[in-house]
């Protein structure tokens, strides 16, 4: 976003230094342009130079020296290798560079000339800044700002605003105020959106680069807190216009379900409230570390005042726990999409195109049905979050499964349709006895078929609904009641 204060189409006076450095560049030798600068390529590898030759990558082209080797043209790579190049490459490839060493040198240029500009002017600012704050009544925030201004990139537009301000009149004054806050809003909000770019970037990589499903899960809800966060900080006073309860239940709650800690932390502070009506949980170190998790998130995109951060905690605390019931349900729902989304196609790949051969025909196809059923146990795994699931034995893939299909977990639904695969898709038994007697399984004609998952209720377990083959022959149907306890 362009500044408030904009120097570039001011034209500096050229220094001797800047006079002096640009004939020198412009004085340079066909063999300097055609030499690599080992400082602007740093600790790049002869590859990285290598590959510059396809992508014109700057730092990279830095790495090489053209010239010719029996008539033809050459590129010496950092480690002394000398590659043939087309001489269209080798042209186009200095054409790049020197394009690039232009613009440094064009910008080192206009550096030296507006710090000589900004000390020669110094006097003359500081005149004119005490006269706004003594005379005018320019507040000293205002006038600090813009010495911050003055002393960065734009100080001939800083000083020729100031010219521009009478200190005589208090519109001018106003006027003088009313900048310096719109400088201070922009250069506020531009932080903001660039360190929202940079975090929606980083969690984005987190979440392509074979993340589990419930890390998956935590990443998309964090980066919709922080998204709001990042559109509601929109200016340097926004915490005036942004409540602590709008910001706990649009940030606050989407950190704590993102975070393991700061949940179990959020719900160990409100079972003290609820057990102990005396207690004083802003007196509680628990609290204030509790306060110091959402300050780190928020700091990813725009600090938190301790005031506000100390609000917002509270707001969390204070609440009816409905929000937070309402969030794990909707963080669950999430996970169980994202598995869902990674389990059809793994299940797609275990299974060759073809189908198993006949085991009957094969002695060899029974073992590798197997291995493609404990495999695919232990990538599903994986996804839903497992440690340590790639390195499991077959007992430990199917103990493992069973526990988490048997249990409250958000990822019990997905568990279940894994053991129903085993059987279904892989024709391996050993989920079998378990689908009858936990999940209430109906058996139909020896290719068993399996209840639906039915659907989750909130905080409890689910209720199979007995499903009926209609492809299985009638007259072999037999239909067991459910073994066990049926699930609530």
């Amino acid at each position: 976003m362009m500044s408030v204060f904009d120097d570039k189409d001011f034209e500096y006076g050229s220094t001797p230094e800047s006079l002096e450095l640009a004939k020198r560049f412009a004085n340079r030798t066909t063999k300097q342009i055609a030499t690599g600068d080992p400082q602007a390529f740093g600790k790049l590898s002869s590859a990285d130079a290598l590959s510059a030759l396809e992508n014109g990558t700057y730092r990279g082209l830095e790495g090489i020296d053209f010239g010719t080797a029996y008539g033809s043209p050459v590129a010496r790579l950092p480690n002394g290798m000398v590659v043939d190049v087309t001489a269209g490459t080798m042209l186009s490839a200095i054409k790049t560079r020197e394009a690039k060493r232009r613009e440094i040198v064009a910008k080192m240029l206009r550096a030296n000339d507006r710090d000589a500009y900004r000390e020669k002017n110094r006097g003359s600012f500081d005149a004119l800044l005490s006269g706004l704050v003594e005379e005018g009544g320019l507040s000293e925030a205002a006038a600090q700002l813009y010495r911050n201004e003055f002393d960065g990139n734009n100080p001939a537009a800083v000083l020729t605003t100031l010219l521009g301000f009478d200190r005589t009149d208090m519109r001018a004054i106003k006027a003088a105020e009313e900048t310096a806050r719109a400088a201070r809003d922009q250069t506020h909000n531009d932080q903001v959106s660039r360190r929202l770019a940079q975090t929606t970037q980083n969690l984005t990589l987190q979440v392509e680069q074979g993340a589990s499903a419930q890390d998956k899960a935590r990443v998309l809800t964090l980066s919709a807190g922080l998204a709001f966060l990042g559109e509601a900080a929109r200016g340097a006073d926004w915490e005036s216009n942004v409540s602590p309860d709008e910001m706990a239940e649009s940030f606050g709650l989407k950190v704590v379900l993102s975070d393991t800690n700061l949940r179990e932390s959020l719900v160990g502070l409100r079972k003290k409230i609820a057990e102990d009506s005396s207690y004083d949980y802003t007196t509680d170190p628990a609290f204030a570390t509790f306060v110091g998790g959402l300050s780190k998130a928020a700091a990813r995109i725009t600090p938190f005042s301790p005031e506000y951060a100390t609000a917002v905690g509270a707001s969390l605390i204070g609440g009816d726990g409905s929000l937070l019931e309402t969030g794990i349900q909707r963080l669950e729902q999430r996970t169980s999409n994202q598995i869902t989304r990674s389990l059809d196609p793994l299940l797609d790949r275990a299974i060759p195109q073809g189908g198993f051969v006949d085991r009957n025909e094969n002695d060899t196809t029974y073992d590798e049905r197997e291995a493609a059923a404990y495999q695919y146990g232990r990538q599903a795994l994986r996804i839903a979050g497992v440690q340590g699931a790639s390195s499991m034995s077959d007992r430990q893939v199917v103990q493992k499964i069973r526990e988490l299909a048997n249990s409250n977990e958000a990822v019990s639904q997905e568990m279940l349709q894994v053991m129903t695969q085993f059987k279904t898709r892989f024709e391996i038994n050993d989920f079998d006895s378990a689908l009858r007697a936990d999940h209430g399984a109906v058996i139909l004609d020896g290719r068993v078929t399996f209840p639906s998952v039915g659907d989750r209720t909130v905080g409890g377990r689910r209720r199979p609904e007995p499903v009926i083959d209609p492809d299985a022959p009638r007259e072999t149907v037999e239909i067991r009641e459910p073994q066990g306890p049926m699930m609530d």
